[in-house]
């Protein structure tokens, strides 16, 4: 693969470009004939509850700019399309995108930044979680305007503990209480084979964190993935499933998923992520759950992402562009709308911490999602190529090692030796 995704995608870019910028002129004539700017908004939140909430913030958008249209594009692929529409010139005016995506995009010039816009207005963001806004930054300059947040947590069923007569998960919960209720929690038929698993496997990234491995240098200039507490993190995790039989294996996962076995009451935990609260209110209705913190091993770790708001730099209308940004991220305007929704956390702590907004239940604990933050560390690297690295080399090769394929210490000095290469060849 070559190295440069917008190289790759040069010639499917001119070749979409001849197809559809006809379309986008048309289009934008006849708007502009009714005297409205058009603004284009792309983004991959695709979920029923969060289109409705989307349509209803452009609708009090529109409402304060009579002069502004936007045609909002959901699209699950609504990633892997901006790269192809900023490559041709085609880009959206404005698009969702998050903290992983934030230092290839800004590094090439291809989105705005926003750091002059807010200081001219005097935005200080001064009641937004400080996380959100420097999640979204690049070199101390703001690339996209703050919407949500997500973490990790663990979600529990509390019909499992109760009948098995445990105490449910608290914040004083070790990685050895973890695996215990795994083990009690697991049943099993009278053939042996597992009915209700008592876990399903967190996250490599957030257990290398969690027992103090390391993936880069503090200058993100060199991998150090290859190291004696990243290999042991993933023997942990491998112990869960291989050793101890608590987790479900990758055959087992073969005809379903980790939530759906949630949903379905056949696993008791399940290290998650706050998107998964909507799905979850929705399916489990015959028993009650609820989430703590993910217990650690050597150290809490939290996996933070970040969500906003981006511009294109080429948008032909920046100030409109800018108004809709703001006004999807203001605490008055989109992420008022957005607070009730589980989605992810409010960036604004107002509306974050209040009984009416997010912290609605269920689940009962779920000022756990809100207050995460304060340990909470964007794992992804600040590397312009975090994409390539991620897809190409990261994720792929901890599929072999959690697979069983390739071993532990293998798997970390190849995840290594690509990375240094690929960041020496920029």
């Amino acid at each position: 693969m070559d190295r440069d995704l917008f190289s790759r995608i040069g010639i499917l870019a001119v070749l979409l470009t001849a197809f559809t910028l006809p379309f986008f002129s048309l289009r934008n004539r006849a708007r502009a004939e009714e005297g409205k700017v058009v603004l284009r908004y792309l983004t991959y939140e695709t979920g029923k509850e969060q289109q409705e909430l989307v349509n209803e913030i452009v609708r009090r958008f529109e409402a304060k700019h009579p002069n502004v249209k936007v045609e909002v594009e959901f699209n699950s692929n609504a990633r892997k399309k901006l790269y192809v529409d900023l490559a041709s010139g085609s880009a959206p005016d404005v698009f969702y995108s998050v903290s992983d995506d934030i230092p290839r995009m800004a590094a090439r010039g291809v989105i705005m930044n926003q750091s002059p816009l807010a200081k001219k207005e005097g935005i200080t963001f001064e009641g937004y979680f400080p996380k959100t806004v420097k999640g979204l930054e690049w070199n101390d300059d703001l690339y996209a305007f703050p919407i949500h947040y997500s973490t990790d947590v663990l979600f529990y069923n509390k019909k499992l503990f109760d009948e098995a007569g445990l105490e449910y998960p608290n914040d004083n919960w070790t990685w050895d209480d973890y695996v215990s209720a795994a083990k009690k929690l697991t049943k099993r038929d009278n053939n042996g084979d597992v009915e209700v698993f008592g876990t399903t496997l967190p996250d490599t990234n957030l257990a290398i964190a969690a027992n103090g491995g390391s993936q880069f240098s503090g200058d993100y200039q060199r991998s150090t993935i290859a190291n004696p507490a990243a290999e042991e993190a993933i023997r942990k995790l491998l112990d869960l499933r291989d050793t101890y039989k608590v987790a479900p294996s990758p055959e087992q996962l073969q005809d379903t998923s980790t939530t759906k076995l949630f949903t379905t009451g056949r696993v008791a935990m399940m290290p998650g992520r706050t998107y998964m609260v909507i799905d979850f209110n929705k399916s489990i209705t015959d028993w009650e759950y609820d989430v703590a913190l993910v217990p650690p091993m050597k150290k809490r770790a939290v996996r933070l992402a970040v969500g906003g708001t981006c511009i294109a730099s080429r948008s032909p209308h920046p100030k409109e562009a800018w108004e809709f940004a703001k006004f999807y991220g203001s605490e008055t305007g989109g992420l008022e709308i957005l607070g009730s929704q589980k989605n992810c956390v409010p960036a604004v702590k107002r509306l974050a911490y209040s009984p009416k907004y997010f912290l609605q239940g269920p689940p009962k604990n779920n000022r756990i999602f809100v207050d995460s933050i304060e340990d909470a560390v964007i794992l992804t690297p600040p590397i312009v190529n975090c994409t390539e690295y991620m897809t190409r080399i990261r994720d792929p090769i901890f599929d072999q090692v959690l697979r069983g394929t390739m071993p532990i210490a293998t798997g970390l000095k190849q995840i290594q030796a690509d990375t240094n290469k690929l960041l020496r060849e920029g």
